[in-house]
């Protein structure tokens, strides 16, 4: 069965590389295995319009990790995983790498997948796709606690749970075989090299478990 981690990064301004919490929820076999989350110090400024997003204030991160040792943990929670799942990952994958890359980490390569491209396949016709609608036309808000949109380990664990209610609508026992199912391309990452998680331009018929959501 599928085995992955779940991501979710806020930053302190409009840099990719300012990272200023993550949230990060590993799953094995439909279960959640380990879940951590940490504020991490940017090192660098904050704008209101992000501070505002996410609540989180230069003074709450003094005394936090920077990002290479956040990484360090990441990647030894990853270990041994299919890959990488966020919700418009483009940002966090970017976030990752470009964080990586002012501290002269190497975060070698990842492979991911992004919950919007794939809620587009799984649930066509939705009037939008962003985390928190997702959520509630799943059900899942109560599952999860109540909304905490932009709270990164909230962020991560709906996630988590989105892909585990695509992965067993389409059957999938890993999400290579949602890929091929659903006619996404799984995305790629490293240092200075980024392939997105798209829809390929044609589809083929979905297998599911459920007719309709």
């Amino acid at each position: 069965m599928a085995s992955y981690v779940a991501i979710d990064f806020e930053t302190a301004n409009e840099a990719r590389a300012s990272a200023c919490s993550v949230g990060v929820v590993r799953v094995d076999d439909s279960k959640i295995t380990q879940q951590w989350t940490t504020l991490i110090d940017p090192e660098t400024y904050f704008v209101p319009m992000n501070v505002a997003i996410h609540g989180i204030k230069p003074q709450d991160v003094r005394g936090a990790p920077t990002f290479p040792s956040v990484l360090e943990r990441i990647l030894e929670i990853a270990e041994g995983t299919e890959l990488f799942v966020a919700h418009s990952a483009a940002f966090d994958m970017q976030v990752l790498t470009g964080s990586a890359a002012r501290y002269g980490s190497d975060p070698g390569v990842q492979r991911f997948a992004c919950t919007k491209v794939f809620s587009r396949r799984w649930f066509p016709g939705w009037s939008s796709y962003s985390l928190d609608h997702v959520v509630n036309q799943l059900g899942l808000m109560g599952e999860l606690g109540g909304d905490r949109h932009h709270e990164a380990l909230w962020d991560a664990a709906a996630a988590a749970r989105i892909s585990e209610y695509g992965l067993e609508r389409d059957a999938s026992s890993t999400w290579a075989e949602a890929a091929d199912a659903q006619s996404v391309r799984l995305g790629t990452v490293r240092l200075g090299s980024y392939q997105g998680c798209v829809s390929q331009a044609s589809r083929r018929p979905a297998r599911t478990r459920s007719a309709s959501v």
